[in-house]
């Protein structure tokens, strides 16, 4: 039975997460011109942690996580999680669309909205699809399976 699902973290959750990025202890850095040559460049690397622990608006992130339809569903011993967008084709036009690894479901967000409703963009409601994209076992918001899927 499929259970109605929504991306929630809490302002204590995330702001561990971002003390945690705030006092990284950071390794004395190669005193190089090109800050590339032997490996990340440290000043690049201190300002994306600094934006991310000062400049990221994780709320507005949160909003557009939870724009489309999601849900989990039981799938032998875990958690699947998967967005469920029924379109323009009203149910009647199904396609399941999976990311690889590594990766997730977040990577089809540019495409949900035109492939379930193309009129929204100039297109013919007819050429329409409903979407599932699943994130797959231990991606995502889906649990972890105990051990590789198909081995006893």
């Amino acid at each position: 039975m499929p259970t109605p699902f929504e991306v929630r973290w809490t302002e204590a959750e995330v702001e561990a997460v971002l003390a945690q990025v705030r006092a990284y202890p950071w390794p004395v850095a190669p005193q190089v011109e090109d800050g590339w040559a032997y490996g990340c460049d440290e000043t690049w690397l201190k300002s994306l942690c600094s934006y991310w622990a000062d400049g990221f608006d994780w709320r507005a992130a949160v909003a557009n996580l939870n724009r489309f339809p999601q849900f989990t569903a039981k799938v032998g011993d875990f958690d699947l999680h998967y967005l469920h967008v029924v379109g323009e084709a009203g149910g009647r036009r199904p396609l399941l669309i999976t990311h690889g690894w590594p990766g997730s479901h977040f990577e089809f967000w540019g495409a949900i909205e035109k492939l379930a409703f193309p009129s929204r963009f100039g297109g013919d409601p007819a050429d329409a699809f409903d979407l599932v994209i699943p994130s797959l076992p231990g991606f995502g918001f889906s649990s972890k399976p105990k051990r590789p899927i198909g081995q006893k």
